[in-house]
């Protein structure tokens, strides 16, 4: 070995080390990442899931059930909030909303805010909101209303929102 060689291999194991050690702190990143974004998915998943089942009981129910009501024509033109208010930290649900979870009956057959899926004691808090809105339309031979169903759930420094959207035929609809 020549003088001007001596030390080399010490040098190449440490930026070996250094690539190395780059390397791993990535690996570490995007396990974080991925952690992540599972999570995030596990929650839109259980916030399809509610707005799923509101939407088949709501199905269940009379064209004329209180539930089924327009009460705020305001959203009628973005029943399915495609202005993201729902998204937004500061939210008024009665300017933005038909109806809300607290007006669902105790022999409701459904998730309600005390189901485990909804946060309910099994799961911890989760803060999961779910409001339905409704918008009629009139036609001469025909009657239906949309639904939207809306969850929305804590997300970083905002919200997130789930929307389904369904349809309740009135009269006189023969299949």
């Amino acid at each position: 070995m020549t003088r001007s060689q001596r030390g080399s291999t010490l040098i190449e194991a440490m930026i070996a080390m250094g690539v190395m050690l780059t390397g791993a702190a990535a690996m570490v990143g995007l396990h974080q990442q991925a952690l992540f974004y599972n999570g995030d998915a596990r929650k839109m998943t259980r916030a399809s899931a509610m707005a799923s089942d509101l939407l088949n009981n709501l199905e269940r129910l009379d064209y004329g059930d209180p539930l089924l009501a327009n009460t705020n024509a305001s959203n009628d033109g973005d029943i399915v909030d495609s202005s993201h208010a729902f998204e937004a930290y500061s939210f008024a649900p009665s300017s933005v909303t038909d109806h809300s979870w607290s007006e669902l009956p105790a022999t409701w057959a459904g998730i309600t805010s005390a189901s485990a899926t909804a946060g309910g004691a099994t799961l911890g808090s989760t803060q999961i909101q779910l409001y339905w809105n409704i918008s009629e339309t009139v036609g001469t031979n025909y009657t239906y209303k949309q639904v939207a169903a809306i969850v929305r759930w804590p997300h970083g420094a905002g919200w997130r929102r789930m929307v389904a959207l369904g349809v309740k035929p009135g009269a006189p609809y023969i299949p």
